[in-house]
């Protein structure tokens, strides 16, 4: 079967003819038409008659519409038509691919032995309809087809059973119980499937994906299993299923073709086909990563396989999609700007933004932040107007210039802090949540001094206390938790704890990103924090042990101290899907940094 490589032209190049190498041989296209089922155009036409019938494994053919030219993946059959002279010949070509790779055909063009054969259209060729044009190619391959095993390749693509647009399963001689509650876009053409089924063990041989040109077989051996008792009760019980893990959700990388029908392929192994139409959803970004992880419960034991082979896959994908433009943001500054400030302070405000001003309230009180670079980030958008009004009173009242960048979407923790590094202008940088609030004045000046004093430090923070007095960070371990698939999690020392008498710098594996300092350079060189941690979990550990790498320390200053409110900044969202989200951003976590002996390729 013929086939070639893929390119695309710009519009600008208009003229009539494709003239490719040597001579140019000139005919028809008779008819033309897109074909669902196999997910590609058939064009049926004819040329002058070439030297060579039968045409090499690879050949370029070129196909031009109004828009512009496409070099495409192709089959190529010649065909005898007694209504020609004996010097041209019938051309069927296939071309798989998308509905929408080109509009109103023009025409198209092969090349053999140096000469270019092209069949333009007229002014009537007609669109066939997916079921006419299959038929009209399947007649030419049963009777005027010549050569064999191209014919013959096609031939079996043509008779293979089609889908005609609705349900099928109806058909088969095995009760299949089969329904696709969820079909989640994760661009480019990936899709992840929540649903469930019901089969007589055994029965099923494959089970595919298919849109436009594009295929995916899913493996429900590998996909996440849920129990979904409903399903039996409503449906399954009376024909006996008592299965209750019937819901699944699988996630399949690249058969999805936007804009194209998609829809399930279900073969018996009797041989047996049936089709089941699926309903794209119309998500994306953050609401689409929600909807991939809202409602499921994920088994005990089953956690490394749900996130390698299903969730972390697609969530992965969606959020790189999410993230590929440069964050867009709006500036506003209050007060002139400090022209050389030692601290940069990067506080990004998501869902609770009264504590803004309770936070630059306390600063009022220690004048290094009036000499500071202080950038607050708004993740919120959907808090800009009640914020505006308050960051006019807010410095009005205290006189401390600071810089206001409005985000123009919801991206997170990590591009929230890295939009705030972006433009930072001091040679160190503090990042600071909104729900810190310093004990007393000197908290910026103690921790650069420190830093500045040894070069072996990464990143340094405060002991930070809850509003009681008891710790609630005095540096972070990593506790395996065999309730998580003995995943890494981070626990504080002494949380809870009353304080013992401080005794300066004690260095730890990980500390906090709800108050630490570094370089401004260094943090930059790092890339800030990896945005491929989502919300708000795991992005300070990451950072420290990038810092580790590279021999540089991370430390807790136990002579400075802050009350930190831990997670009062936050609107807590729904616990289903967030709590999947947490496991999400530990199993990215877990791959890159304590990746088991079963594992090949870090996130």
């Amino acid at each position: 079967m013929s086939s070639s490589s893929v390119s695309i032209q710009n519009d600008d190049d208009r003229s009539t003819d494709v003239l490719l190498f040597g001579e140019q041989q000139l005919g028809y296209v008779d008819s033309y038409g897109y074909n669902v089922s196999l997910g590609g155009w058939f064009l049926i036409g004819w040329t002058a008659r070439p030297f060579k019938m039968d045409p090499p494994a690879t050949i370029e053919v070129h196909i031009e519409d109004q828009r512009r030219r496409v070099v495409a993946e192709s089959s190529l059959i010649f065909f005898e038509r007694t209504d020609l002279e004996h010097t041209r010949v019938g051309v069927l070509l296939f071309v798989p691919g998308s509905s929408r790779l080109f509009g109103v055909l023009r025409q198209f063009s092969f090349t053999l032995d140096e000469v270019t054969y092209a069949a333009k259209t007229g002014l009537v060729t007609p669109r066939r309809e997916s079921g006419d044009i299959l038929e009209m190619a399947r007649t030419i391959l049963l009777g005027q087809a010549l050569g064999t095993e191209n014919r013959d390749q096609l031939l079996a693509l043509c008779m293979r059973p089609c889908f005609v647009g609705h349900e099928t399963l109806n058909t088969l001689s095995e009760a299949i119980l089969l329904e696709v509650d969820q079909a989640i876009p994760c661009p480019p053409h990936g899709l992840l499937l929540k649903g469930w089924l019901l089969a007589p063990m055994g029965s099923i041989r494959r089970l595919t994906l298919r849109s436009g040109g594009r295929s995916g077989t899913i493996d429900i051996a590998k996909a996440l299993r849920i129990a979904r008792p409903d399903v039996i009760s409503a449906v399954g019980a009376e024909r006996g299923y008592s299965e209750t893990h019937s819901g699944f959700a699988a996630y399949v990388p690249d058969a999805w073709s936007p804009g194209d029908v998609t829809y399930l392929e279900i073969e018996l192994e009797s041989g047996e086909i049936a089709f089941k139409p699926i309903r794209i959803s119309h998500n994306s970004g953050l609401s689409a990563i929600r909807e991939v992880l809202d409602g499921l419960k994920i088994p005990d034991g089953a956690l490394d396989g749900a996130f390698d082979h299903t969730l972390g896959p697609a969530v992965a994908t969606l959020n790189a999609a999410r993230l590929a433009a440069p964050a867009s943001f709006e500036t506003l500054r209050f007060g002139d700007s400090v022209e050389t400030p030692i601290v940069s302070v990067v506080v990004p405000l998501y869902g609770r933004i009264d504590f803004f001003e309770y936070q630059m309230a306390l600063f009022s009180r220690d004048p290094e932040y009036a000499r500071s670079d202080l950038i607050y980030v708004l993740d919120d958008p959907t808090k800009r107007e009640a914020l505006l009004p308050l960051a006019n009173s807010v410095y009005e009242r205290f006189r401390i210039p600071f810089r206001l960048l409005l985000m123009r979407e919801n991206r997170g923790f990590a591009p929230a802090n890295n939009v705030g590094l972006s433009v930072a202008r001091a040679p160190y940088v503090c990042f600071m949540n909104s729900d810190v609030f310093p004990l007393s004045g000197g908290l910026l000046a103690g921790l650069s001094a420190r830093l500045s004093q040894d070069a072996g430090i990464g990143v340094i923070g405060p002991r930070l206390l809850f509003e009681d007095g008891s710790i609630q960070h005095e540096g972070c371990y990593f506790r395996p938790l065999k309730e998580f698939g003995h995943w890494h999690f981070i626990d504080h020392h002494h949380k809870g704890r009353r304080p013992s008498p401080a005794s300066g710098l004690k260095a730890f594996e990980v500390i906090t990103g709800a108050c630490m300092l570094m370089r401004r350079e260094l943090a930059v060189e790092l890339g800030g924090f990896d945005e491929r941690y989502i919300v708000g979990d795991f992005e300070d550990s990451d950072l420290c042990l990038k810092l580790r790498a590279k021999r540089l320390r991370a430390v807790v200053d136990t002579e400075l101290s802050a009350y930190h409110l831990e997670r009062k900044s936050q609107v807590a969202p729904s616990q289903s899907w967030r709590m999947n989200l947490t496991l999400y951003n530990a199993w990215v976590h877990e791959r890159r940094w304590f990746m088991s002996p079963t594992k090949t390729t870090p996130v």
